[in-house]
């Protein structure tokens, strides 16, 4: 494991703008990491990334459990527990959240973050924003101050970023352009596999033009 690479990672991150991070989520490696390196991987990013809040993860369409309306409303009232990042796909439920006020709401899939940022979500986690994460920031920035029109055209522009990211399995593509940057080798652990070359193609050609 490159404990380096992955605190190098955390700290070039951290100086964009945004406010944490997910350590082994579902959509990476974690699930062929054993325990000892999930908690080792959980170390490096704490000792450089700061403070440790707790994010309820809604996403029934991986975990095969629906968390209720009437549950995240008291899981809500739990003093550690911040947020939850919303992969449910239920509009009425995150509007319910957004009235409560107690847990705020940060968009979990990709393609949905403006959408849930324009109903009064406080951001996102998102796979694809460890590429040119500060046009992720920037992008909910204005959105957030009334500037909607820049916002727009800012999303826009990320979304060919995005779709590249979910073209293959994740997180190949993510690994392949931070590898074709020089910050990590471009390798994952089985059963996942790299992407494949013309993907890196149509990423190198992403990256170069942006």
């Amino acid at each position: 494991m490159d404990h380096d690479a992955l605190a190098a990672l955390t700290r070039s991150l951290a100086a964009t703008g945004i406010r944490g991070f997910v350590v082994c989520g579902s959509t990476g490696e974690a699930a062929s990491l054993d325990p000892d390196e999930q908690l080792a991987c959980l170390h490096t990013v704490a000792a450089h990334a700061g403070g440790l809040p707790l994010i309820v993860y809604d996403i029934p369409y991986r975990t095969g459990a629906t968390l209720a309306r009437e549950t995240l409303l008291a899981l809500a009232a739990h003093p550690h527990i911040r947020a939850v990042k919303d992969c449910g796909g239920d509009s009425g439920k995150t509007l319910a959240l957004r009235a409560d006020g107690r847990l705020e709401v940060l968009a979990g899939e990709d393609l949905q973050i403006f959408s849930h940022l324009a109903q009064g979500a406080v951001g996102a986690i998102a796979a694809s924003a460890h590429l040119c994460t500060a046009d992720f920031v920037q992008m909910m920035q204005a959105l957030q101050a009334g500037r909607l029109d820049e916002a727009r055209q800012r999303w826009l522009g990320l979304v060919p970023l995005i779709e590249l990211v979910f073209a293959e399995p994740n997180p190949a593509a993510i690994k392949a352009w931070l590898a074709q940057e020089g910050r990590m080798a471009n390798e994952l652990r089985a059963p996942m596999s790299a992407a494949s070359p013309a993907l890196a193609q149509r990423l190198a050609r992403l990256r170069l033009a942006g």
